[in-house]
């Protein structure tokens, strides 16, 4: 998925501008390589 189809389904889902940028800032910090989730997931494998 790129980020112009993200932020469509972002906007569809949200219904406003503002909330669209919450929804698009959000999984733009889970795709982020290095996230909280990502680390938390590499310190259980040890």
């Amino acid at each position: 998925m790129d980020l112009a189809e993200t932020v469509g389904v972002a906007r569809t889902l949200a219904g406003s501008a503002t909330a669209a940028a919450d929804a698009i800032a959000a999984i733009r910090r889970a795709l982020r390589p290095g996230t909280a989730a990502e680390t938390a997931g590499r310190t259980a494998q040890r």
